[in-house]
């Protein structure tokens, strides 16, 4: 799996998909944000017609020091081969970011060059049985 700069961000194409209703689903470009501990942060334009299901909202404390709240959802993700159950922060609008998370229960290690501007996952699973 591979990702790509874009200027100084990291973009990666992840399919999201209802947890109601398989073929709903979109495949979204999203910042890859290594600062960010949940799984996936959508705007409302983009996870309302996803058919995402509410489970709550949560409190965020963002980058700038200050205090959110963003409505909490679940739904499915697929990024390369792997389709995982996620988390997903729904706000007003902004970035769409991939978390830590996410990488977590994808099961993906990241490696990234700065200088050749190269961004690669590996799969762990894969990594593991090699040995």
């Amino acid at each position: 799996m591979v990702g790509r700069f874009e200027g100084n961000t990291i973009i990666v194409d992840l399919e999201i998909i209802s947890p109601i209703a398989s073929d709903v689903k979109k495949v979204l470009s999203v910042t890859l944000d290594t600062g960010a501990s949940n799984d996936l942060c959508l705007t409302y334009k983009e996870a309302f017609p996803l058919a995402l299901t509410l489970v709550g909202v949560e409190d965020y404390t963002i980058a700038d020091g200050s205090h959110v709240s963003f409505f909490e959802c679940i739904g499915r993700v697929k990024f390369g081969e792997k389709t995982v159950g996620s988390t997903i922060s729904i706000r007003p609008s902004g970035s769409l970011l991939m978390g830590i998370g996410l990488l977590e229960k994808l099961g993906y290690k990241l490696h990234i060059d700065f200088v050749n501007k190269t961004v690669v996952f590996e799969d762990i699973s894969q990594t593991a049985s090699k040995k």
